[in-house]
């Protein structure tokens, strides 16, 4: 719930702005890559700077810091102008996902399949984060993809991965995710929430990219950095999100007489702070999207499922028992009671850079968009099992 009153949020909604800019500034996207960089495989790290050396357009430097701004400048450079460029890719960088009512379908514009035969970079403007991650993760990954959308799909991830965790690029009160809320603290050069959280809180942490990726690698752990390398785009925007609804609009303070919310200095380190692990999980998230990507052989699709324990069919009936009503939890099973634009279990099994340890961080967290299961471990080592013996062979 948030903190400030209705009446502040009215006067703060009036005096702010009316739009936003795309996520995080050129420096946390540096920071991003670089993290990135630092967990990339031998051969992934290889493949990559030999896709980047191939690149010959002059928006950017070569180097995956500089090209992970890429797709912010390609967007802005006819903002001006025509904006062909801008209002083709502007939306592919945010997921608006109701902070009050979480539904991915209806932020994703009903997440419409592409087109057969239709390049991700040629696809429809009206396309969410969350979709043009996924679209761009597997034009990287499938060999057939000609050399020059590979490049233009590298380019897009090094920098869309970061915008899926900036958390208020995923969650939004109906105003222009927190660009419209203008803010001020002590320390920090008054700006509107959006801005704070996309660049001053990020500046906090310090003004050099490579300095602040080796200040944050050296405090992910091992067991972070494993947790962290896996899952999809939809379950780490649904993480960044609740970061969002619970974080960044969950500030306290009042408006002063310029029509701003002060923010105590413990908002402002809660953020500094949440920013600082969203930049970690994202460095580590793309380096796992990459090496799956250009170097299968770093993360062996069966390997993390090779030693589960769980019962597979304790788990079917015990899924069968609880998400029927909203899912089709086995092939052999009717359409769903009550939605009909919830994900299918084997579509879940399926979906890319799905495994046992993501389902567990998902089926163990808060996720908003579903009822919070109580589950006891086993029981959810079971449903695990079920899930993950439903992938089709490649």
């Amino acid at each position: 719930m948030r903190k400030y009153t209705t009446a502040a949020l009215s006067l703060l909604l009036l005096a702010g702005a009316s739009g936003h800019a795309l996520a995080w500034d050129d420096e946390g996207h540096k920071v991003v890559a670089l993290i990135a960089e630092h967990y990339l495989s031998p051969l992934a790290k290889n493949k990559v700077s030999a896709l980047l050396a191939s690149d010959t357009d002059p928006l950017t430097a070569h180097d995956i810091a500089s090209e992970s701004t890429w797709a912010d400048k390609y967007a802005d450079s006819d903002k001006k102008t025509t904006k062909a460029r801008y209002d083709a890719t502007h939306d592919w960088h945010f997921a608006d996902i109701n902070a009050a009512r979480p539904n991915i379908p209806e932020a994703c514009f009903g997440q419409p399949a592409l087109a057969s035969g239709t390049l991700a970079s040629q696809g429809p403007a009206k396309a969410c984060v969350i979709d043009k991650v996924s679209q761009f993760w597997a034009e990287v990954a499938d060999p057939k993809t000609g050399p020059a959308e590979r490049l233009t799909a590298l380019k897009f991830l090094l920098n869309l991965v970061g915008d899926i965790h900036q958390p208020l690029r995923v969650a939004d009160e109906s105003n222009s995710h927190g660009a419209a809320l203008m803010v001020a603290a002590s320390s920090i050069t008054p700006g509107d929430l959006f801005d704070y959280w996309d660049v001053a809180y990020v500046d906090a942490i310090g003004p050099d990219p490579k300095a602040v990726a080796d200040q944050l690698v050296a405090k992910v752990s091992g067991a972070d950095a494993h947790l962290w390398a896996s899952g999809t785009p939809q379950l780490w925007a649904l993480e960044a999100h609740q970061l969002g609804v619970d974080r960044a609009y969950g500030i306290s303070g009042t408006p002063n007489d310029k029509g701003q919310l002060v923010l105590p200095d413990s908002d402002v380190a809660k953020g500094v702070e949440t920013v600082g692990l969203q930049l970690s999980r994202a460095g580590v998230r793309l380096a796992y999207v990459l090496n799956t990507a250009l170097d299968p052989a770093a993360y062996p699709e069966n390997a993390r499922s090779a030693a589960l324990t769980g019962d597979k069919s304790a788990g079917k009936a015990l899924a069968l028992g609880t998400c029927s009503t909203c899912h089709v939890v086995s092939p052999d099973q009717a359409s769903p009671k009550e939605f009909t634009n919830a994900p299918d279990f084997q579509s879940i099994a399926n979906t890319r850079g799905m495994s046992d340890v993501a389902l567990r961080e998902f089926l163990y967290g808060a996720h908003p968009t579903m009822p919070n299961m109580h589950l006891s471990e086993s029981q959810g080592e079971d449903v695990i099992a079920f899930i993950l013996q439903l992938r089709k062979a490649p």
